[in-house]
């Protein structure tokens, strides 16, 4: 196919296409042998690119892949390695997938808006608690936390899949780091604290029963009312090589099969009668309200080079149908059954979260120079969500003080308080994290941090040929 003078076509050149041996019939291989599947002379680059990508594919970790992409026109990052799929993944250390540190920022700022808004349930009273406004803005910003467990899930289960012992204990200790460090001085922080730890747990406690529910509050994330997404995400990372395995093999039928636990489970398993079993039923329950999201981030990570060209035109359907259906589930559709319940909410939650993704990615890639401020943005996302509670008490206390508790009635000042304590909480967790003795709190580790590399964009992989419809039929 012909292109103008001084433009160059999206769609990789057929010679620079690798086509990657498999077990094929003689004839398919012939045939594919005829059609152009040999790196000719364009330009240097060119060249290299694709005996590079040749070489790679051939005989990759997971298998031989089904078929590699490259393109004349752009120069891959190293290290990179061949994923299952046969498509190249960028290592993270070189390339970050900008879109995901998009939808962190988004989470961040809507977990903020929503604890901003509870600040004020007291001053407002019953009554004003349950204006038309605050009822809105709690129904269309409740996919807040749950976007947290999309993230996870499609970076460690909808990524490239763990494959050897090694790898896991590699993967475990750096997660450790990153989370789990974290997680724990800032669960003694909040218990400290005090403000948000559950009356239940007073230091006049006996010594055994004190230590004991501290155990408690750590399995469940109830140091902070905010903690209990991490405990969820650490069991996320435990079983990340099955279920990876899985979305690499099967992502539709894992996906369901994940999403269903996570929607009906709770409803026929009932409350233990013993005391010994409430902490494993409530951590059994945020567990499966997070699977749901979970399952759709999963699926996405595995499907993502294949459904990109998809997602990308349907956004707006799917940003319309997801909080339409959670606005019938919380009024209009009058639910009456558990499983309709449970079937309208979690379908609203998927659909709102792949249109919220499609829609930050159409937007970077429309705006590349933004790629880099929403990485550095994303960065520091975890942090703010660590130390936001301690800035909503700090200004909720602050107003009673002064007297002023009774502007919590106003939609504006409310949303002024968001946009202030979004601020400062940005603010303190990029000062925070630049500091070598403070940042590994936030996760963030001791390197000092480096200038973020120009904003990059993968070449968009070329429509089926006959012979490929043919490939992907033989994959199954």
């Amino acid at each position: 196919m012909s292109t103008a003078p001084g433009r160059r076509s999206s769609t990789p050149p057929r010679a620079c296409r690798g086509y990657l041996p498999r077990r094929t019939s003689s004839a398919t291989r012939a045939r594919r042998n005829s059609s152009g599947v040999r790196c000719s002379w364009r330009s240097p680059s060119a060249t290299a690119d694709c005996f590079v990508v040749k070489l790679l594919s051939w005989g990759g970790p997971y298998g031989p892949p089904h078929r590699v992409y490259s393109s004349w026109s752009f120069s891959w990052p190293w290290p990179v390695s061949i994923g299952r799929r046969g498509f190249l993944h960028v290592s993270p250390s070189t390339h970050r997938i900008v879109r995901y540190d998009a939808l962190r920022i988004v989470a961040a700022l809507t977990v903020i808006a929503i604890h901003v808004i509870a600040a004020g349930m007291d001053a407002r009273g019953p009554a004003a608690s349950a204006a038309p406004w605050l009822f809105n803005t709690y129904t269309f910003i409740w996919f807040a936390t749950p976007s947290f467990a999309f993230i996870t899930a499609a970076l460690i289960w909808g990524h490239r899949p763990i494959t050897s012992w090694a790898e896991y204990r590699s993967f475990l200790r750096r997660r450790a780091s990153v989370v789990l460090v974290p997680y724990l001085f800032w669960s003694f922080f909040y218990i400290a604290y005090g403000r948000y730890t559950p009356a239940d747990l007073r230091p006049m406690m006996p010594l055994g029963n004190y230590v004991l529910d501290v155990v408690k509050l750590l399995l469940l994330g109830r140091g902070s009312f905010h903690l209990y997404f991490i405990p969820v995400v650490l069991e996320f990372y435990l079983v990340a090589p099955l279920v990876g395995r899985a979305f690499a093999r099967h992502p539709w039928i894992t996906g369901l099969v994940i999403w269903a636990t996570g929607a009906y489970t709770s409803l026929v398993i009932t409350a233990p009668a013993s005391e010994h079993l409430v902490t494993a039923y409530r951590m059994l329950g945020y567990t499966l309200w997070l699977l749901p999201a979970a399952a759709a981030g999963g699926w996405y990570g595995a499907m993502r080079t294949r459904i990109e060209p998809v997602m990308s035109r349907i956004w707006p359907l799917l940003l319309v149908a997801g909080p339409t259906l959670r606005w019938f589930d919380r009024g209009p559709l009058l639910v009456t059954t558990p499983v309709q319940q449970r079937t309208v909410e979690t379908t609203a939650l998927i659909l709102t979260l792949l249109g919220l993704i499609s829609l930050l990615d159409v937007l970077l890639k429309r705006a590349p120079a933004a790629a880099p401020h929403m990485q550095r943005l994303g960065e520091v996302a975890f942090a703010m969500y660590l130390i936001h509670p301690v800035i909503v008490g700090f200004f909720q206390d602050g107003l009673e003080s002064l007297g002023y508790a009774q502007y919590w009635l106003s939609p504006v000042f409310t949303i002024a308080m968001i946009v202030v304590v979004a601020a400062v909480a940005f603010v303190s967790a990029w000062v925070l994290t630049r500091i070598p003795g403070v940042s590994w709190v936030f996760g963030r580790g001791t390197q000092p941090h480096q200038p973020l590399p120009a904003p990059i964009s993968l070449p968009v992989p070329p429509a089926p040929t006959p012979l490929d419809n043919e490939d992907i039929a033989n994959e199954g």
